[in-house]
């Protein structure tokens, strides 16, 4: 739940200081912080349905003791309780990543280098995952792949919503794979 609130907290302060010289409207844009359409959300739950069988894929190529060895340091969905633990992580990671970060970024640098660089980033705090255990390497190669489409959605739709809807339900599901 700390991990919400610190994800979350960014963009809090950048809307109360814009909110200075502009309307909610124009600072809830920038955010990202919009409902998206309809084709967008469709779109994030392709982008869910090809992560799922990526991750699978990939679990499936890598060796048995992987996961053993992490014991109880890797994230299940043990309880409803976990389960929204876990949503909360990933919809704070895209207000941050994809929301405020993604938008700055993709607004000043354009999308291709603006994108490349909040998935660079975003990479950065799952990187922990290759202290667990270096087997883990395929998993972060799919986290950065995953930010960098997220990303291209939030440029896409304007939106981050249908990519935290994509992400949250990417977490919760790929805990089942595992």
């Amino acid at each position: 739940m700390i991990e919400f609130v610190i994800w979350v907290i960014p963009s809090f302060i950048y809307a109360f200081v814009q909110k200075r010289k502009r309307e909610w409207e124009s600072i809830l844009h920038s955010l990202g912080a919009t409902w998206g359409d309809k084709k967008s959300h469709a779109i994030g739950l392709g982008i869910f349905l090809l992560v799922c069988v990526l991750s699978a894929i990939v679990f499936q190529l890598m060796p048995e003791d992987v996961f053993g060895s992490l014991g109880d340091s890797f994230t299940r969905v043990t309880s409803i309780g976990a389960g929204i633990v876990i949503a909360l992580r990933a919809f704070g990671e895209e207000v941050f990543f994809r929301g405020f970060l993604g938008g700055f970024l993709m607004r000043r640098l354009g999308f291709l280098a603006g994108n490349t660089l909040q998935a660079v980033i975003f990479l950065l705090p799952h990187l922990s995952l290759l202290i667990l255990n270096t087997g883990l390497c395929p998993i972060v190669v799919l986290q950065f792949f995953l930010g960098w489409v997220l990303g291209w959605l939030r440029h896409y739709s304007g939106s981050f919503l249908p990519g935290a809807v994509a992400h949250m339900a990417t977490n919760i599901a790929v805990t089942f794979l595992v």
